[in-house]
């Protein structure tokens, strides 16, 4: 985590110095390859824990697709289909 409390941190990664939305397409690419990975190696869908008390994220997940499908104490829980074959 960076020393602003960015899980993103700010060490000069793409998006440092353009705002939040250069962050946000960072975020997005980095979640991208990780569903490309899941696929690669035959996972069906994907879930993420997000804090309750981080409305930006909800709402980038929210608009990817994701479903809160549960909670953990302060955590929602996103998950996102892979495949049409997630009924299990």
């Amino acid at each position: 985590m960076g020393s602003d409390g960015d899980a993103l941190g700010d060490s000069g990664a793409p998006g440092r110095g353009q705002g939040a939305s250069g962050k946000g397409r960072l975020a997005r690419r980095m979640l991208s390859a990780a569903m490309d990975t899941a696929r690669a190696e035959g996972c069906d869908g994907v879930r993420f824990l997000v804090a309750e008390r981080n409305p930006i994220a909800q709402r980038s997940y929210a608009k990817l697709g994701f479903d809160i499908c549960g909670t953990c104490e302060r955590w929602l829980c996103y998950q996102k289909r892979l495949s049409a074959c997630l009924n299990r």
